[in-house]
């Protein structure tokens, strides 16, 4: 697995799971570049249902295992841990009302 693409809070995340192959990780993969039709079937393949040609940034339920095998892709450029976002000022977020 290439850490270096991985930001900290989904490197924690991936050393909490225990069964490698469950889909339960919220993942935003970035891409270097357009996807070509062979790293979409590579998306498809571990669980990117919104993949398509004009889509460098897509996000997934992933496993552990999807996160090492797209980590170590050369065409991935980064990884990211996809978190509830809130409007600024919501209530839900302790920001101001």
């Amino acid at each position: 697995m290439d850490y270096k693409k991985l930001d900290a809070p989904l490197t924690l995340r991936i050393e909490s799971v225990d069964d490698r192959e469950s889909r339960v990780i919220p993942v935003i993969v970035r891409l270097a570049d357009a996807p070509s039709d062979e790293q979409l079937a590579v998306l498809r393949g571990a669980g990117v249902s919104t993949a398509s040609a004009e889509h460098r940034t897509v996000s997934a339920d992933l496993s552990r295992q999807d996160v090492e095998r797209l980590s170590d892709e050369p065409w991935v450029a980064m990884l990211s841990l996809a978190m509830p976002r809130f409007p600024m000022g919501s209530a839900r977020r302790g920001g101001l009302s």
